[in-house]
C-alpha cells in the first residue's frame, strides 16, 4: 500500500552496536531519568523491555543503530550487566535530520498515562503502595476513580486525589487514613465532590495533630465548612499568622472543631 514507507524489520541487535544520537535526544542526567533507569535495572525482563525503535547509521563498519525511542531501556540493559542485546524495530537508513523528525513524531503523539490509570494498574501489578491503599479505600467503602472526572460531579464515595493518599501511605498510619476517609462522607452526606485532595491532606494533618478527636464534633466542624470558601479562609488566616496555605487550612479547620464544642 502506497504511503506505509519502507518496511521496518525486526531483529535482535547487540548493545555495542547501539548509541544515543546527541544531536536531538534528551538527557537522562535528571532524578526522573535516573530513577526510571535504575528500577528498569533491578526490574529488568523481556516482557516490560519491548522493541526498541532504531535506525542504521550509514555506511558505518562494523553496523551502528541510532536509537530513536527506548534510550532508558538501552541504558539499563547497558548497566544490567547481563543483557547483551535488545529486541529492536529497524527502520530504514536515514539522516540526523529525519531520525529527529520521527523522534519528535514518536513522542509528541504518545498519550500519557494518568495516574489514576497508573495507580489501578500498580494495584494489580501488585506494589505495595498501590495494594495498601486499594485495601484502605475498600475497607472505608471509597472508591478510586478510574478516570479524570470534575469533582463537582464525582460520586459523595469516590475520589481522585491518587496522589496525595498515595504519599499518605508513607506517612500516616492505616487507621489515621480511615479516619480521613469516613469522616468527610459522614459530614458531607450525599453531597457530591467533598473527597477532595485539599481536604483529605488536611484532615490527615487534623488526626496527627489530634490523636484522639471527638468524632462527632469533627463531622460538626465540617458541615460548617464550605470548601470553596475554605482556601480564602486560610488566605485570611495566614495573612494574620504567616506560614504555608497548607498549615493556615489546618488552623481554620482547628477553629471550627473548637467551635463546635459544646460548653461544659
Amino acid at each position: 500500500m502506497s504511503g506505509l514507507g519502507e518496511r521496518p524489520e525486526l531483529r535482535w541487535v547487540k548493545l555495542t552496536q547501539l548509541y544515543i544520537p546527541s544531536e536531538y535526544q534528551r538527557s537522562v542526567k535528571s532524578d526522573a531519568s535516573a530513577k526510571n533507569i535504575n528500577y528498569t535495572k533491578a526490574n529488568f525482563n523481556w516482557a516490560d523491555c519491548g522493541a526498541l525503535i532504531v535506525c542504521p547509521l550509514a555506511d558505518a563498519q562494523p553496523p551502528q543503530f541510532a536509537v530513536i525511542d527506548g534510550q532508558h531501556r538501552f541504558r539499563a540493559a547497558a548497566a544490567h550487566g547481563g543483557v547483551t542485546e535488545l529486541p529492536c524495530v529497524v527502520v530504514g537508513g536515514r539522516e540526523a535530520r529525519d531520525q529527529a523528525r520521527h523522534f519528535v513524531a514518536i513522542n509528541s503523539r504518545r498519550v500519557k498515562l494518568h495516574p489514576l490509570q497508573a495507580f489501578h494498574a500498580a494495584a494489580v501489578a501488585g506494589d505495595p503502595d498501590a495494594v495498601a491503599l486499594r485495601a484502605i479505600l475498600d475497607k472505608c467503602q471509597v472508591t478510586m476513580a478510574s478516570q479524570a472526572l470534575n469533582i463537582r460531579e464525582t460520586h459523595p464515595r469516590v475520589t481522585l486525589a491518587v496522589g496525595t493518599l498515595l504519599k499518605m501511605i508513607q506517612e500516616f498510619s492505616e487507621k489515621q487514613i480511615c479516619w480521613v476517609l469516613t469522616v468527610i462522607p459522614a459530614a458531607y452526606d450525599d453531597t457530591p465532590g467533598m473527597l477532595r485532595a485539599n481536604l483529605i491532606r488536611v484532615l490527615g494533618q487534623f488526626i496527627k495533630a489530634n490523636p484522639n478527636p471527638d468524632r462527632d464534633r469533627i463531622v460538626e466542624a465540617l458541615r460548617n465548612i464550605d470548601l470553596d470558601d475554605l482556601e480564602k479562609d486560610a488566605r485570611t488566616f495566614r495573612a494574620i499568622e504567616g506560614g504555608t496555605m497548607a498549615a493556615a487550612m489546618l488552623k481554620v479547620v482547628e477553629r471550627k472543631y473548637h467551635a463546635a464544642r459544646k460548653p461544659s
